[in-house]
């Protein structure tokens, strides 16, 4: 089972960072094994990442994660369009905040 993660916002609201994230797998089967019986196994993998993510922003972080199917994903060039297209704008956005000039 494979399964991704895309980071849809993050947005810092005074001490806390508000993160959403999409847990795309390729069947409804193994949705169910990601969210578990009662959530206990989607509720294990968003305190794990939330621990991470306070280490890495420094702040405390409220996190919305969500499940969905997406057929194929690892094969037709969905994620990667959305991740290059998202990783440009983090790049563009990061070089205006330190206004510095960045050649590419």
């Amino acid at each position: 089972m494979a399964w991704g993660v895309e980071i849809e916002k993050v947005e810092e609201a005074g001490k806390i960072t508000n993160v959403s994230a999409v847990l795309y797998c390729e069947r409804d089967s193994h949705k169910g094994i990601i969210i578990g019986k009662k959530g206990s196994m989607l509720k294990q993998i968003g305190t794990e990442a939330r621990k991470d993510l306070e280490m890495l922003f420094g702040t405390k972080v409220f996190l919305q994660l969500f499940v969905k199917v997406k057929e194929d994903w690892r094969n037709s060039g969905f994620m990667l369009k959305r991740w290059v297209t998202k990783i440009s704008i983090n790049f563009m956005f990061y070089s205006e905040l330190t206004r510095e000039k960045v050649e590419v």
